[in-house]
């Protein structure tokens, strides 16, 4: 039976679908362009000064706690053992949801 259900999984993930790709995507580039003007401000400055530390701890707490859970969930992992049976187009569209909380912890925790 597991294998079954390994089977549908990785099936679904062969044909992803074109809203749910696309809505994927935007997401994932809004997060990239959201965080864009922040680093370039710290990096133009050259001080973080005016961002509040809790801010910044508290987000990557958040940041790093989402991703851990994202990472350790079954479906995820069901997902990621896919992806030696699938092509890379249809690993990289099945991973984007992982790929968005990556993207975001890795901006919070480059600030």
């Amino acid at each position: 039976m597991v294998t079954t259900v390994f089977d549908d999984r990785c099936a679904e993930l062969r044909a992803p679908g074109f809203l749910n790709l696309t809505i994927s995507i935007i997401i994932l580039l809004g997060l990239v362009v959201s965080y864009l003007p922040q680093h370039y401000r710290i990096i133009a400055r050259g001080t973080s000064e005016g961002i509040s530390p809790w801010f910044v701890l508290l987000g990557v707490t958040s940041a790093t706690a989402g991703f851990a859970n994202i990472l350790t969930v079954p479906p995820s992992r069901r997902d990621i053992a896919c992806c030696s049976e699938l092509g890379t187009f249809e690993c990289a569209a099945g991973l984007l949801g992982i790929a968005q909380l990556g993207v975001q912890w890795i901006s919070f925790a480059l600030m």
